[in-house]
């Protein structure tokens, strides 16, 4: 297995992208299971380098601050 894949993570509760190595999301959905807690991030793409997930991310930055806006609106209404 390929720990250093980037892959491009979701939270919906927090209408948020990020980037994370396979390696640290497996660290990190690692610890949360050993402490009971939910982690809400999910992997919805990988790649082999940062560009690509960069690109990938460009790609659907506007489906993104869609999902973020709404999850702003949510929160305040």
């Amino acid at each position: 297995m390929n720990n250093n894949l980037v892959l491009v993570c979701w939270s919906a509760s927090q209408g948020a992208a990020r980037y994370e190595t396979m390696e640290e999301t497996l660290r990190t959905n690692m610890r949360a299971f050993r402490e009971n807690r939910r982690n809400d991030y999910v992997p919805i793409a990988a790649f082999e380098t940062m560009e690509e997930a960069n690109a990938f991310c460009e790609k659907n930055h506007a489906e993104f601050e869609r999902r973020a806006d709404a999850h702003r609106k949510d929160r305040w209404t």
